[in-house]
This record gives structure tokens, sequence and C-alpha cells, in this order.
């Protein structure tokens, strides 16, 4: 056999090796891309419900001064929840699904707010007494899914602690939407 195609024999599994390996680099470097792509998406996301969730809470609190008329305190909270709800079922499509029970009860504790202003009577300052306990459920439940989602996007490292410390949370925030004790 002649040298040089003892040369090629031998050189070419090395080459196939090589081209296995820059298409596994290629198809992994791809997809980081496309992840880096899809993380951003989520964090944005999940900004959007926050920010939607701490707008509500704050147009409650400016109630307190009594400046605000029922009537457009409950239009604006119909906006508002309008919002939250939007940017929840966003949220549910980015995913991941573990996040979801806590998207349902920021979404459930604006729902609350929303239909509590809507058959209040009386004025608006009053209001904000009344419905003081929701708007607390609401915050914490705004927290608690910006802690989840936030560990999520950095890393996870902490999820399983961290769901274990916001559990007894979050079970007395859903069993004060459903009027239930807490255990």
């Amino acid at each position: 056999m002649d040298a040089s195609v003892i040369a090629a024999l031998i050189a070419a599994p090395t080459a196939v090796l090589a081209a296995g390996a820059a298409y596994a680099a290629g198809r992994v470097q791809g997809r980081g891309s496309v992840d880096a792509i899809r993380r951003q998406h989520q964090r944005e996301s999940y900004a959007d419900l926050v920010g939607a969730a701490h707008a509500l809470v704050r147009e409650v609190r400016t109630w307190k001064e009594g400046e605000t008329a029922l009537a457009v305190a409950k239009e604006r909270i119909r906006n508002l929840q309008q919002e939250v709800d939007r940017a929840a079922a966003i949220v549910s499509l980015e995913g991941p699904s573990h996040l979801q029970t806590f998207i349902d009860t920021v979404g459930i504790s604006a729902l609350i707010i929303e239909d509590r202003v809507g058959r209040f009577e009386g004025t608006a300052a009053e209001l904000v007494d009344h419905i003081d306990d929701d708007i607390g459920s609401a915050e914490s439940a705004t927290f608690l899914f910006a802690e989840v989602a936030s560990d999520y996007l950095n890393s996870g490292k902490r999820r399983k602690k961290l769901l274990a410390n916001v559990q007894n949370e979050h079970r007395r925030i859903r069993s004060q939407q459903v009027g239930l004790p807490p255990h």
C-alpha cells in the first residue's frame, strides 16, 4: 500500500473525531444562545408581573389621603388587576412549572382586592382599612414570587431551602384567600 494512502487512513479517524467535536460544540453554543434569550424573556415577564402587582398595592396606599373618589378608585383597581392578570398569563407561558403556584397566588391576591374594592360602599380612604389584610397578602405573595423566580433565574441553588422557608407563608396567604385556617 502507498504511504500517502496509509497516512490518509490514519488521519481519517482523527478528522472524523475533530468534526464530531466541532459539531457538538456548535450545538452546545447554539443552545446556550437560545437559553440566554429565553432566560431574558423570563426575566422581563417576571419583572412585569412584580411591577404590576406593586403598582396595584401602591395605588391603594395612595387612597389614605382621601382625595380619590371611590368610582375612580374602583376603575383604577380594575385596570391594574387586569394588568396583573395579563402579566401572570405571560409568566405562566414562560415557566417553569414550579412557579405556577406562586404566580396563581399573586393573581388571586389581585383578584380578591379588585373584588372587594368593587363591592365596597364608602370612601376610598375607608376602603384602605377595609382591605388592609388583602393588601398585606398581595405584598407577601409578590415578594414570595420574586424570591422564587429570582432563585430560579440565578441558578436555583437555593431552591429547596427557599421553597421550605416560604412554604408556611405561602400556606398562610392561600388560606386567607379562601378563608380557611393556615394549617
